[in-house]
């Protein structure tokens, strides 16, 4: 299985290519998508199924978002701020702030520190297990409503 980190450093290297908008754009993408494949991950190696649809985006940012931690729930404001970057770079061809290799490698900044917030803290079981109990409790509350 692909390690999702394989795309960050994809992201940092596409970063640097100042000259090639597409380059820059991919970039943007590359970052998102590493943060969001470890994020689902996770759950998925925790227990928590995921739909393999588009859906599956905004399950993980809400998930995370309401597990219960406030260091997670900037990790997963992080993520939604990725993802309306990832699509601006994909989608909005008539922006020119990807023409910027400044603005894109500030965005593999943060996919980057909130890929390696949430593994230092989730590296510790106790945190790891909070994290998965506070998703589990969200889930039933969502459910029963």
């Amino acid at each position: 299985m692909m390690d999702p980190r394989a795309f960050l450093d994809l992201a940092k290297n596409l970063s640097k290519q100042s000259n090639d908008e597409a380059a820059l754009r991919t970039s943007v993408s590359r970052s998102y998508f590493a943060l969001h494949n470890f994020l689902s991950q996770f759950m998925e190696d925790n227990g928590f199924t995921l739909p393999a649809t588009a859906k599956k985006h905004e399950l993980v940012r809400q998930n995370l978002n309401n597990c219960g931690f406030d260091n997670i729930k900037l990790i997963a404001k992080h993520l939604d701020e990725l993802r309306d970057e990832r699509n601006d770079a994909d989608y909005e061809l008539k922006l020119d702030k990807f023409q910027n290799p400044n603005h894109t490698n500030l965005l593999f900044i943060k996919a980057r520190t909130a890929y390696d917030d949430f593994q230092k803290f989730t590296g510790d079981s106790n945190n790891r297990r909070g994290v998965v109990k506070g998703i589990s409790e969200y889930r039933k509350r969502i459910h029963s409503i």
